[in-house]
């Protein structure tokens, strides 16, 4: 009896230790050991390097250089040109003859020209298309801060469900150990004589349960890994180990208005140019259809068209042009037509996106208010799932309660344990959820004001 009394007195001090460690926790060392983690990074370390790797950003960042370099081309029409050009033609079996004493018609011309010439009205046109592209170029600039703002999003989620997946694990390895406690003191007890086999055999089919339970969070804890290290362009997987635990959920933000949202989200700020882009749109096609006037200089230098005695000769030239548009079967309204629909395809996108907005505002807030109180709920039911564990525990090694009230417990603070996590997990998802509705994914939501 003394014997089983020390087994019993040895049970109780192992599952107080373990029962000791918080959900709140900020040191993992159970997982610290098996993965022999040394690399910690917090989130906002994270952040930064997602920043700093992510090929979206640097595609966008290459999107504003070609829109910036297509305004600066936009505005060479204001600039006079200057250029080149040179033709030769060789004739064979020339079909006529002129006689013209002392000359000879040859078979052969060839010149040379370099003309500067100048716009003097292009319809608009070259201002239009220079405002266009100043449009482009703000919708460039825009778009790449909302690559920003998804990246760090997707760099967020990831973070947390690493630290989400890595607190499981570590729930996993001390449940293992709970069991395995009992289960060797159940083992002694059988084989002293003192219960049946029927009490082993359930305590051993928990047993692998709980192996199995923690083979499959480390599973879920490798891929979340592998998937934390992709994000950074890691090519061997790096055994990160999050700071920002999951433990302590974030403190509720406080709440602003679909303005705030509007004013902030990029994409809104994106439909808004959009339609300024479709309405310059119209005046680049009605410039197109303007008179245009065109002054210049050339010089010139070959044969006479008509090549007699092959002599050349120098020349230069003054010359204006003015071209307008008279009869071109309707194509001016039909192109303008096309222009106006796609100017109010642009105002009903705008007006979709708003309802988009609105509608992942009132979304984000609502999961953010009931993901907390999931939150605070599953924290007060994992301390009564301790609690009990304790109690249920201590009176079965006095014989007061039978092994199936034990497994029932340890069944209950696993599963609470889990609870607790997964909704941690979900809050702070859903606090991400909220920032990104708002436009602030790059700061802290209690910045809005």
């Amino acid at each position: 009896m003394q014997r089983i009394l020390s087994y019993i007195t040895l049970t109780v001090a192992t599952i107080a230790a373990a029962m000791a460690q918080q959900p709140n926790q900020t040191k993992q060392t159970a997982l610290s050991e098996v993965h022999n983690v040394k690399n910690e990074i917090s989130l906002d370390a994270y952040r930064q390097m997602v920043l700093e790797y992510s090929l979206q950003i640097k595609m966008g960042q290459e999107q504003i250089v070609a829109a910036e370099n297509k305004f600066k081309a936009s505005r060479t029409g204001y600039y006079p040109s200057l250029s080149a050009a040179a033709d030769a033609n060789y004739m064979t079996n020339v079909p006529f003859s002129i006689n013209i004493p002392g000359m000879s018609l040859k078979n052969y011309t060839y010149s040379a020209s370099l003309t500067l010439q100048q716009n003097i009205y292009a319809g608009h046109a070259v201002r239009n298309n220079t405002e266009l592209t100043k449009i482009e170029h703000n919708i460039a600039k825009i778009g790449k801060e909302l690559t920003v703002e998804n990246v760090l999003y997707a760099a967020e989620v990831t973070y947390v469900t690493l630290a989400a997946s890595a607190k499981q694990f570590d729930i996993t390895k001390q449940y293992v150990s709970i069991v395995e406690n009992l289960y060797r003191i159940v083992k002694e007890r059988f084989d002293d004589g003192l219960i049946s086999k029927t009490d082993l055999l359930m305590v051993e089919t928990r047993l692998n349960e709980a192996n199995m339970q923690h083979i499959a969070a480390q599973k879920l804890y490798n891929v979340s890994l592998q998937n934390l290290n992709n994000m950074v362009g890691q090519s061997q997987t790096v055994n990160y180990q999050v700071t920002d635990t999951i433990g302590s959920p974030n403190k509720f933000p406080r709440m602003t208005s679909i303005d705030f949202a509007l004013d902030n989200r990029h994409d809104y700020a994106i439909s808004n140019l959009k339609i300024n882009l479709a309405r310059q749109n119209e005046r680049v096609v009605k410039s197109k259809f303007n008179p245009q006037i065109v002054a210049g200089v050339q010089g010139s230098w070959g044969t006479a068209s008509m090549n007699f005695g092959g002599k050349e000769n120098l020349y230069g030239m003054a010359f204006a042009s003015l071209r307008t548009p008279i009869f071109n079967w309707m194509e001016r309204k039909k192109t303008l037509g096309a222009a106006r629909a796609a100017s109010q395809i642009q105002v009903l996108a705008l007006e979709d996106n708003r309802n988009q907005i609105s509608s992942e505002f009132q979304n984000a807030i609502t999961s953010l208010e009931q993901s907390y109180k999931q939150a605070e709920v599953a924290r007060k039911n994992l301390e009564i799932a301790q609690e009990n564990l304790e109690l249920n525990t201590y009176s079965y090694n006095e014989g007061r309660l039978p092994i199936l009230d034990v497994l029932s417990a340890q069944l209950s603070w696993i599963q609470s344990f889990t609870a607790a996590v997964n909704s941690n997990f979900h809050y702070k998802v859903a606090y991400a959820d909220y920032r990104k509705s708002i436009g602030m994914m790059q700061f802290n939501a209690d910045n809005a004001e």
